[in-house]
């Protein structure tokens, strides 16, 4: 990577717009996806699955951080923000850290996640 460009409003105390973009140092290979941002808030509807791809941390401890150097992805559900707002994990609970910003999005019985915090993402 040759450069990352942080958002420049991220709020980290909700985690809102925590995106950045990423300058390659060359051109991605030509069977890599493209990601298009999403301009339709009512899309993608709840229950649709959707491929989260990202270099996040794949190391599912609080105290360790393993950025990836390669593009992972994995396969999650789109659920309500409602629902998210509402959710919590075991540890950390997300009432009234979820802003209109943002997609949330899971898997049945956990384990898959978009390779963030403490979940390993595959």
């Amino acid at each position: 990577m040759q450069k990352e460009i942080e958002y420049p409003r991220y709020n980290s105390g909700k985690t809102d717009g925590d995106w950045a973009i990423l300058v390659l140092e060359e051109a991605a290979p030509p069977d890599q996806p493209l990601v298009r941002p999403n301009s339709q808030g009512s899309y993608p509807p709840v229950g649709e699955q959707l491929t989260v791809m990202g270099y996040g941390d794949t190391n599912p401890s609080d105290y360790v951080s393993d950025l990836s150097d390669k593009l992972k992805k994995v396969n999650v559900n789109a659920i309500s923000n409602a629902d998210c707002d509402d959710s919590s994990d075991g540890r950390d609970d997300y009432y009234n850290q979820i802003t209109s910003n943002m997609m949330c999005a899971n898997v049945n019985g956990g384990g898959k996640d978009a390779c963030q915090v403490r979940i390993v993402c595959s």
